[in-house]
């Protein structure tokens, strides 16, 4: 572990050579004479990998197998691993960044949410009111009917009323008149 449960990870391949398999890092690194090749990345339970770090090596010959400038591949390495530590505090800042973005997503679906709730109740007491309405409606429109109905009636039977007075008003006329011209005595 290098960094907070990041792990880092190695593997070397000679120049024209296939790469060999990955390996944990943990100890610096022995490269023998020659050209090598070297590729890492760093991994964390739960994040994506770290996109790979490579870098070429020439290595003199010292009479031996390890390598003369060891110092060199070591700093060259750790440079490695410091590019890598800092992908991880990208990843990080950008987790944290995507986390804020979820929650202000989550606060705006909660608010539409209420909002929603809020059109459906409103609607329901809507429905509620309408359905009161058209009863009340319904009541005014047999009263009105009944009340029409009462109306053509008592029209009806005043206007009967009215043409029995007019007929008894003429009546009354033509027998006064008969008085007067003495063609009807008050004893006949």
């Amino acid at each position: 572990d290098v960094v907070g449960g990041t792990q880092i990870y190695y593997r070397l391949g000679a120049s024209g050579e296939t790469w060999h398999p990955w390996h944990p890092y943990g100890k610096p690194l022995t490269l023998g004479p020659g050209e090598s090749r070297v590729q890492a990345y760093a991994t964390k339970l739960g994040w994506e990998n770290s996109p790979q770090a490579s870098a070429r090596y020439s290595v003199v010959s010292c009479g031996g197998s390890r390598c003369c400038k060891w110092g060199v591949v070591k700093t060259r390495l750790q440079e490695t691993i410091l590019r890598l530590t800092g992908h991880e505090r990208k990843l990080e800042q950008a987790v944290r960044s995507k986390r804020k973005a979820s929650e202000a997503a989550e606060l705006r679906w909660l608010n539409a949410e209420s909002q929603y709730q809020h059109a459906l109740a409103t609607k329901s007491e809507a429905k509620t009111g309408a359905k009161y309405a058209e009863e009340f409606a319904e009541k005014w429109k047999i009263a009105r009917e009944r009340a029409e109905g009462a109306k053509e009636q008592t029209l009806y039977e005043v206007d009967k009323e009215l043409k029995g007075l007019v007929d008894e008003e003429r009546l009354i006329l033509f027998i006064l008149e008969k008085l007067e011209s003495g063609t009807l005595s008050p004893s006949a």
